[in-house]
């Protein structure tokens, strides 16, 4: 991406991305959800401004900017994250198996995705901030400002 002035803050102190559940799979889930609005509501953020205008041509690289952030995301959830949740899906349907949900690999893999995730909804955080669980309730999952 280019030196584009992007504006991503769209994502303000105090948002509460997920909140009542530690299992994994709930908190992917809703991180994933969040991160497809981040990127709708900065293509509407940077997009929004071009209208009104006569000449669209300025705006050629920004929309780049911003199908290329879509594009990445696509990427992570189909690549990533939807087969993981087709797993932790299909083991809790599936009563015979359903004691491996708790298998050590398949939460490892799926919390390092989690943060994984959580770093890339950071970038539309205000500055300040972390994406991640609140230190004082370890069941809300949302947008905090970092402690010095």
């Amino acid at each position: 991406m280019s030196n584009l002035d992007l504006n991503l803050n769209v994502l303000p102190e105090g948002t509460v991305i997920s909140s009542g559940t530690l299992r994994t799979q709930d908190l992917l889930r809703a991180v994933n959800n969040q991160w497809e609005r981040c990127i709708n509501y900065a293509c509407a953020r940077n997009i929004k401004p071009a209208f009104g205008r006569d000449n669209y041509d300025d705006d050629t690289e920004t929309i780049s900017a911003l199908a290329d952030l879509a594009d990445q995301q696509r990427a992570v959830m189909r690549d990533e994250v939807y087969p993981v949740l087709k797993m932790y899906d299909w083991l809790e349907n599936d009563s015979p198996l359903a004691s491996l949900i708790n298998e050590p690999e398949l939460h490892e893999f799926a919390s390092s995705l989690l943060e994984d995730v959580c770093a890339a909804l950071q970038q539309f955080a205000p500055d300040g901030c972390y994406v991640g669980m609140h230190e004082g309730d370890g069941s809300l999952l949302g947008v905090w400002r970092a402690e010095d």
